[in-house]
């Protein structure tokens, strides 16, 4: 299966978000599926690389307060559109991951630091 992880974390991974999705597409890859990360560019420039087998895409990010989140949805969904073929499911990581238009199946993971599922899970 050919998968695209989507995520505004950074990645290589610093923190948790950017742990989970290496950590899941680690595992996925030795199970013999194809991983793509498509995330932000610290540059305000397209970027492809590998941080090992994991096919890394960075769409353009400008940081223009408060139009950023658009204008970088704007930027993701054209990168997608010319990628899509290539892709069998897309996986959206939130917070702040522009939503994708697509006719693939499409998998979201929310994720929330732990204070506030914590408090959710014992009102």
């Amino acid at each position: 299966m050919r998968i695209c992880h989507i995520t505004s974390a950074s990645f290589p991974p610093e923190e948790g978000i950017g742990n989970y999705i290496y950590g899941l597409s680690t595992q996925l890859i030795k199970k013999g599926h194809h991983v793509t990360v498509i995330t932000r560019s610290s540059r305000g420039k397209k970027q492809n690389e590998f941080f090992g087998n994991i096919e890394i895409i960075r769409a353009p990010f400008i940081p223009l307060y408060p139009l950023y989140m658009k204008i970088h949805s704007i930027f993701v969904n054209t990168l997608f559109k010319s990628l899509e073929s290539k892709f069998d499911i897309v996986h959206i990581h939130s917070p702040l991951s522009p939503m994708i238009h697509t006719t693939l199946p499409v998998i979201a993971t929310i994720h929330t630091p732990m204070k506030t599922d914590t408090r959710a899970s014992f009102n």
